[in-house]
């Protein structure tokens, strides 16, 4: 298990030199993540995280609006929670999750292209909840979703 969760964080590491890196957004995944202090950043609307709830450790920028467009305006927000002097080193990384994943494409390239080194969660929550029923004994014991 201890070398899995290392394998994972080089892959994290390396990857973050090339470009954005999506993985699956599995419970496994979101707990290694917390487990190596990689931020886990939801940029869903707040409409839409009232319906679905969100994972207790994430921050909420909203970076997407509910009709999909990037919200440039929240640039600032995010820069200033993650000071790009700190986070242009590539060992550290910052995870990205919506509700398919596929919205994370667009903002990773704008944050890549300021500097940032991105994760996205592939999948999203839709991916996630549906392994969290598959594994509901292990998720049930976690309780890792709260809601707004």
């Amino acid at each position: 298990m201890k070398a899995k969760g290392l394998i994972i964080l080089l892959l994290f590491s390396f990857t973050a030199l090339f470009g954005f890196q999506r993985i699956p957004a599995t419970l496994k995944t979101v707990l290694l993540l917390r487990k190596y202090g990689i931020p886990l950043v939801d940029i869903r609307p707040k409409q839409e995280i009232k319906f679905t709830g969100m994972i207790k450790w994430a921050i909420n920028i909203p970076m997407i609006s509910r009709y999909g467009s990037i919200l440039y305006s929240n640039l600032h927000t995010f820069k200033r929670q993650f000071p790009l002097k700190w986070w242009r080193d590539p060992r550290r990384s910052i995870a990205l999750i919506t509700k398919t994943g596929l919205d994370a494409i667009p903002v990773a390239r704008l944050l890549e292209q300021q500097g940032y080194h991105i994760i996205i969660l592939s999948g999203g929550y839709n991916y996630l909840f549906k392994d969290m029923l598959l594994n509901m004994d292990k998720f049930l014991t976690l309780d890792i979703i709260k809601r707004l």
